[in-house]
């Protein structure tokens, strides 16, 4: 299949996108299938499990910590694409210089803007008219891998003059703000909601809560806004019903029949 993206309104509808099928190198894809493996234990991991340790056992957030955690951001802002110290950056914005004159944007003669250079890929970009004058370039993709900032060409065929340049983002976009490693507390917090992005889907996230204490009212808070907010057929689907049923069992496993039966010093867990 060649689409690559398809638009889905109702977020109740939406997949999480966390694993890119276009991606796959084993073809033909199969609908229920995927060569994909599912990561165990990532690198990502490691770095956000030592900075939470560190956070905790120090009683703050320690500069190793903190620059851990970028390297984290870093990987997932696509800095880190041209190898490890190289500039890997997308297109922020474009200026434009000169307007130049006489520009137009018909089906007969298009205007078109061209992102070229720089040693990346996938930047893109749309011009606005006023009158016949470009005054505005509006980036649409910033596109990736970019080391230095690429040439804008502005193709028309009636119109010219026209001059811009491309800013790249900052390196330091994907860092953390003071303010997230200002207490224990705030890089805590920022830990927690970045193993949810990082390792959503991977099988972690239930764990994580539960050690943080965090389970039982994440389930609650989940439940009363799908309750309030989401439509009946999502409303009565078992899986919405499980957050109000979850309670202080679900915080450990059941110890198995047959192991009790084998070894009668052990005590079944609480409400179980």
């Amino acid at each position: 299949n060649s689409t690559d993206t398809v638009a889905k309104t109702d977020i109740y509808s939406r997949d999480a996108g966390k694993w890119r099928r276009q991606y796959e190198t084993v073809r033909p894809l199969d609908v229920n299938w995927s060569s994909t493996n599912l990561p165990v234990l990532r690198y990502a991991d490691v770095l956000l499990m030592f900075a939470e340790a560190d956070n905790e056992i120090e009683g703050r957030p320690s500069q190793r910590s903190i620059d851990y955690v970028n390297l984290v951001r870093r990987r997932g802002y696509g800095k880190t694409l041209n190898g490890t110290g190289g500039v890997s950056e997308g297109v922020k914005s474009i200026t434009v210089r000169t307007g130049g004159t006489l520009y137009q944007n018909t089906t007969a003669d298009p205007l078109t803007v061209e992102i070229v250079g720089g040693g990346g890929t996938g930047a893109k970009a749309t011009a606005t008219l006023t009158g016949s004058v470009i005054t505005a370039i509006t980036v649409t993709s910033s596109g990736y891998g970019y080391s230095t900032a690429p040439e804008v060409r502005i193709r028309n065929t009636r119109g010219s003059g026209a001059t811009a340049t491309a800013l790249l983002t900052p390196t330091s976009q994907a860092d953390l703000l003071p303010a997230q490693y200002a207490s224990a507390a705030a890089f805590r917090t920022l830990i927690q909601d970045e193993r949810s992005r990082e390792l959503c889907y991977e099988g972690h996230r239930r764990n994580d809560l539960i050690r943080w204490e965090r389970y039982l009212p994440a389930l609650t808070e989940a439940g009363d806004y799908l309750e309030a907010n989401a439509p009946l057929a999502i409303r009565g689907n078992q899986g919405v019903s499980a957050y109000a049923r979850a309670g202080q069992k679900h915080l450990l496993l059941p110890i198995p029949s047959a192991d009790i039966v084998l070894n009668k010093s052990l005590t079944q867990n609480p409400g179980w």
